[in-house]
């Protein structure tokens, strides 16, 4: 199996121990930016639907 690095292809069964464990931890960080962004979204809906129901009921007060 090949992983590209910057752009250059590498024959995965060479890679030292080391830089397969430093591969295994940019892909973990990878995936974790991807599901933060994710989360990020879904707060940013939520943030937006309960500012919406705080300014309803500030309206009932005016």
């Amino acid at each position: 199996m090949t992983v590209k690095i910057k752009g250059k292809e590498y024959d995965e069964k060479k890679l030292t121990d080391q830089a397969k464990a430093w591969l295994a931890i940019m892909r973990d960080l990878q995936t974790n930016k991807v599901r933060l962004a994710i989360e990020t979204e879904k707060n940013q809906v939520l943030i937006t639907h309960y500012d919406k129901l705080i300014e309803e009921e500030l309206n009932k007060i005016q």
